[in-house]
């Protein structure tokens, strides 16, 4: 359950896309496609995603697993737990790395 409401969310052929800024939320990727979008937040997602990209800055995201992850923006920082996805990312001091369970 969210601390805060969502500005946005919407899902469109079976994407789920979220913009958001300040958010705190767990979201279930449940083997899909996940657009996480705006500045500030934290997330944590559950389940696998087929694709998981990343826009804004300063957002903290952790996901249990993903075949592609994408970070667009400044000073994200991008976990995952399981895996080993292929990463793209655009814009400085973003990180994406692999973190061990229970981090």
């Amino acid at each position: 359950m969210s601390l805060w409401q969502h500005a946005y969310t919407t899902k469109v052929d079976g994407h789920l896309i979220m913009i958001n800024s300040g958010a705190r939320d767990t979201i279930d990727c449940n083997d899909g496609y996940l657009k996480l979008d705006g500045d500030r937040n934290t997330y944590t997602v559950t389940g696998h995603c087929r694709r998981l990209e990343i826009f804004g800055s300063e957002n903290r995201v952790v996901a249990e697993s993903a075949e592609a992850i994408s970070v667009f923006g400044d000073s994200n920082v991008v976990g995952y737990y399981s895996g080993a996805p292929t990463v793209i990312k655009t814009g400085p001091n973003n990180t994406v790395s692999q973190r061990p369970r229970g981090h």
